[in-house]
């Protein structure tokens, strides 16, 4: 595999500026130089939730796909609530994404650079 990033660049960083760029990059879950490359491209990542919120929102789309297999057996069945059943999955569906996306999502500052 060829290797895609070939040039290597040095920082200095005072004392404190160090000491900011480890806890940022320590709390949104990433190592330094993602947190860099992250930032050049115009992101701003968030705080990386707390585990028990990751439970949780796995738990809430470990739910939804349990209701869209219920709907799915509705269906086949012939039940007349399958589609409400399926309408109900996709309202799921659309929350946990607004979910994920306030929770994961890191911010977009890429006008920053149109400066």
């Amino acid at each position: 595999m060829k290797r895609t990033k070939t040039i290597k660049k040095n920082l200095w960083l005072s004392p404190e500026e160090n000491k900011l760029m480890v806890e940022r990059a320590r709390r949104a879950g990433l190592t330094q130089t993602s947190l860099i490359r992250m930032m050049l491209k115009g992101f701003v990542p968030k705080d990386r939730p707390s585990p028990e919120l990751r439970t949780a929102v796995m738990d809430q789309i470990n739910l939804t796909n349990a209701l869209y297999r219920l709907a799915d057996k509705a269906k086949i069945h012939g039940y007349e609530n399958a589609e409400e059943l399926r309408n109900l999955a996709d309202e799921m569906c659309r929350n946990n994404l607004k979910i994920e996306e306030e929770l994961l999502l890191p911010e977009d500052h890429t006008d920053f650079w149109k400066k």
